[in-house]
């Protein structure tokens, strides 16, 4: 959608960004002029009245989630065949895009960094998991470095939703744990293992399975050994290994 393109009570300032099965606008309310982050759902999910039941549930129980890693969900919703959900505006960069540029400059980030990202994630994960909610997709361009340092987990509602109407492969190959790329219905080992992988590339500057094509990266998630940290990273210690091994 352009910018001024209206979608139910929002206008939307600026042309998307794609993450994953949906696109993430800049829009403002119609009545209060609030700026929020709006994420439309791709069509092709749409139309099919199972995962619309799933979108709602999980959508209604997002709305009520407070936490200061969790980005405020203020609505779900549906206008002119497009499923929504709305939350926060947050002034703020990717982890991602943040990693990318860190590589560009052949640097890493600080390990009190790293550190400080990871736990603001599992306590994100904590709180969520505790009210039943659960991600199914966690990766770095889910993930916002706020101005504050906070690091803010985005990206709730949808993956679940998905893979629980029958749609396989639904999160990304690089973080998605063996059981979530077989069809299984995610659950919080999942979010847990994908959090590992994030820690595991925060702190050794690469993920732990890398492949040419997205198959290839799920068959060695599910079937070879994890390279070692200490291999990867000489400089994480043994505690932090078994951590990162046991996620």
């Amino acid at each position: 959608m352009s910018e001024g393109t209206s979608l139910g009570g929002y206008a939307i300032l600026g042309r998307a960004e794609r993450v994953g099965l949906r696109y993430r606008y800049r829009a403002l309310t119609h009545v209060q002029g609030r700026e929020v982050t709006l994420e439309v759902i791709h069509r092709a999910l749409s139309g099919d009245a199972t995962f619309r039941e799933r979108f709602f549930r999980d959508g209604r129980a997002i709305v009520g989630l407070d936490h200061p890693n969790i980005p405020r969900y203020v609505d779900v919703g549906e206008a002119d065949g497009r499923l929504f959900l709305a939350f926060e505006a947050l002034e703020a960069t990717t982890l991602a895009a943040w990693q990318e540029s860190l590589r560009g400059e052949a640097r890493r980030p600080r390990r009190s960094q790293a550190l400080r990202i990871i736990r603001d994630l599992a306590s994100a994960l904590t709180y969520a998991h505790e009210r039943g909610v659960i991600h199914g997709d966690v990766k770095p361009s889910n993930v916002l470095l706020a101005p504050d340092g906070r690091a803010v987990l985005t990206g709730f509602g949808v993956v679940g939703s998905i893979t629980r109407t029958g749609g396989v492969g639904a999160g990304s190959p690089e973080y998605m744990s063996p059981e979530l790329a077989e069809g299984t219905e995610p659950g919080a080992p999942a979010d847990v293992y994908a959090l590992g992988v994030v820690a595991y590339e925060l702190l050794t500057g690469r993920p732990p399975h890398r492949g040419d094509t997205p198959l290839a990266v799920l068959l060695a998630h599910a079937h070879e050994p994890l390279p070692l940290p200490s291999v990867v990273e000489a400089r994480i210690g043994e505690a932090t290994e078994r951590v990162l091994l046991r996620a």
